[in-house]
């Protein structure tokens, strides 16, 4: 009987811990008083919401990539057998 009870208290504990981190975060009182309000009796929109807040999140820390043009670097060997070739650099039937 004593295991559970101290597994009771360590839970116990950590979720204490858990809310005074969450209290000491500046603007939660605001967010927990509007969750309470707001997802009485509304389990699927707080299902929603969580999954667009975490698709918000990952938008925002995902890596950005440029929209300019990239530039091919060619090797000197495939320079070599363009120019042995006769490519002039011109696209294929563009300018002939």
């Amino acid at each position: 009987m004593s295991e559970g009870t101290d597994a009771q208290g360590l839970i116990v504990r950590v979720l204490e811990g858990l809310s005074n981190l969450l209290l000491s975060i500046p603007g939660s009182p605001i967010l927990i008083r509007y969750v309470k309000s707001s997802y009485q009796n509304d389990p699927v929109r707080s299902g929603i919401e969580l999954f667009l807040c975490l698709f918000a999140i990952r938008y925002l820390l995902a890596p950005s990539y440029s929209t300019q043009k990239n530039k091919v670097v060619l090797s000197e060997e495939v320079l070599l057998i363009l120019w042995a070739s006769g490519w002039t650099g011109a696209y294929a039937g563009v300018g002939d």
